[in-house]
């Protein structure tokens, strides 16, 4: 009877339990995230400053493509 007590008790302290609280989210929506709102409402930090540069950067990529299309377009038609 000894024997299953003790056998009861290592297999039931051995059931390892979650007691971390999982981390919250910043402003930009990352979990533990460093992001903050400024006084105007803006979400700012690392995280958002990379989103940021990423879109400005895909934004002149389609300016730069459109533009070098349209030249192309006009030398087609002109034949310059």
């Amino acid at each position: 009877m000894k024997k299953l007590l003790l056998i009861g008790l290592l297999i039931v302290g051995c059931i390892e339990s979650d007691t971390t609280a999982p981390e919250t989210e910043d402003c930009a929506g990352v979990a533990g995230g460093t992001s903050v709102l400024d006084d105007c409402g803006i979400c700012i930090g690392i995280d958002s400053y990379v989103a940021v540069y990423e879109m400005y950067w895909i934004l002149l990529m389609n300016v730069v493509y459109a533009t070098v299309t349209e030249l192309l377009q006009m030398r087609l038609v002109y034949k310059y």
